[in-house]
Parts: C-alpha cells; sequence; structure tokens
C-alpha cells in the first residue's frame, strides 16, 4: 500500500458525564458546578423500657440476672441497669429505637428472649426487687419456648443466693423446679444455698408427669407438684 494512502485511526472513550456540558452549550444553556446528592439526616433513637423477669443471681450474689421478653426490627439489643437503695433495687430493662419521624429500614428478624446480667454495687442481701414491667415468673412447662428449638433433656438449677426467700422459689418455679424453705429464719432473710446447689443438672420430668399434676398458672413460691424439688437454705439475719 502506497505511504500516501495510509491512514491513523483514533477513536477516544469519553464518559458521558464529560460530554453533558457540551451538549448542554450546544442547546444554549449554561453549565453549573455538580451538585452532590444530600446526605441523609441523621437517625435519632429513644429508649423504649422492656418486660422482664428474674432469673436468678451470679457472682455469689453481686449480680443480678434477668431476662428480656425478645427483640426485633429496629429495636437494638436491650441493656439492663440498676438503682440500689437501703433495702430495695429497681431494675429496668430497656431498648432503644429510631425517634417518631425518623427514616429508617427496619429489618424483619425476631430475636428470642435471652438473658443479662446486671452488676451491683453491693451483694443483693435479701434487698427487696422492684421495676416497672416486671413479670410475673410462669412456671416452666407452661413458659413460652423458641419455635423449633430442641428442649434440653437436663434442667439445671439458677443460682438464688442473695435472693428473698419468695423472689428465689419464684425463679426456681420458673426453672422447672418445686421448692421449699428449709429453716426458720425471718421473712426477708437472704437465701444462703439450695439443695441441690447451683448449677446441678437434673433429668427433665416427662411432659406426661407435668401435665398430669395441678400447677398454678404464675409462680407463687407455693410447692408445684410433678417437679424436681429444690430445698432453700435462708440465713439468719
Amino acid at each position: 500500500m502506497p505511504r500516501s494512502s495510509r491512514r491513523l485511526l483514533l477513536v477516544l472513550a469519553v464518559p458521558a458525564a464529560a460530554l453533558a456540558p457540551a451538549a448542554a452549550l450546544a442547546r444554549g444553556g449554561s453549565v453549573g458546578p455538580a451538585v452532590p446528592p444530600a446526605d441523609p439526616p441523621p437517625v435519632t433513637f429513644v429508649s423504649r423500657p422492656m418486660s422482664w423477669s428474674l432469673v436468678g443471681t451470679a457472682d455469689a450474689g453481686r449480680s443480678l440476672v434477668v431476662r428480656h421478653s425478645g427483640y426485633g426490627g429496629c429495636e437494638t439489643a436491650p441493656t439492663a441497669s440498676a438503682v440500689e437503695r437501703g433495702t430495695a433495687i429497681e431494675v429496668a430493662v430497656a431498648t432503644t429505637v429510631p425517634a417518631p419521624g425518623s427514616e429508617v429500614a427496619c429489618t424483619a428478624i425476631a430475636q428470642t428472649p435471652g438473658n443479662l446480667t446486671v452488676r451491683l454495687a453491693k451483694k443483693v442481701d435479701g434487698r427487696r426487687l422492684t421495676g416497672a414491667k416486671r413479670l410475673p415468673a410462669a412456671p416452666f412447662s407452661t413458659a413460652p419456648f423458641p419455635t423449633g428449638a430442641e428442649k434440653p433433656a437436663r434442667l439445671v438449677v439458677p443460682d438464688v443466693r442473695g435472693l428473698r426467700a419468695l423472689d428465689a422459689r419464684r425463679a426456681l418455679c420458673a426453672a422447672g423446679f418445686a421448692s421449699r424453705s428449709a429453716g426458720r429464719s425471718p421473712a426477708g432473710a437472704p437465701v444462703r444455698a439450695t439443695d441441690p446447689r447451683a448449677g446441678t443438672r437434673v433429668p427433665r420430668p416427662s411432659a406426661a408427669v407435668l401435665e398430669r399434676r395441678s400447677k398454678p398458672a404464675t409462680c407463687t413460691g407455693t410447692a408445684w407438684k410433678g417437679a424436681p424439688r429444690v430445698a432453700v437454705l435462708t440465713a439468719p439475719r
């Protein structure tokens, strides 16, 4: 091929965004600086109280263990706190949710109830437990259980040291145990031990055994027929 007939073809890839100003000028318009999209307003969260129930104690009576009622959607993981007074402990469990009017997408995933530990400045030592939205303890066989979850073959005696005898017996009932008070300590005396002791695993009664016995709608501290028995030992004041 003759040198004079050679041609060099150069193709340039130009982004469409770069051609937009020229197109605007060709239409007789004006070109201004690009305006970035506005950032969404920050989401403000507010506290919302949650229902809770007593599970027991931990750290030899220096902590309380409570159970929240479950959360989901835009609710954050619950937290528990306590205000200690001379003869009482006020417990609160709360989650946070977006403030009304907030623009936020919420998941539909729900979390099942779970336990929270509240560290105390002093031991429980028989102090009265109070708090908004506290739920009465439900007997173990009638308490809700996560759908599809396999119930364990054994029950575990909860730690109730430091609680008043009535609170301790209600916590034991919710864990699946019948209980009785051993000794003649004054009312309000703190629990010093249980027999069997905390952490002991015992076989779970069959549903047939439990259903053949009468049981209260809530745990009132009375004996619960058909369940393993635990003796509550209180300390004299």
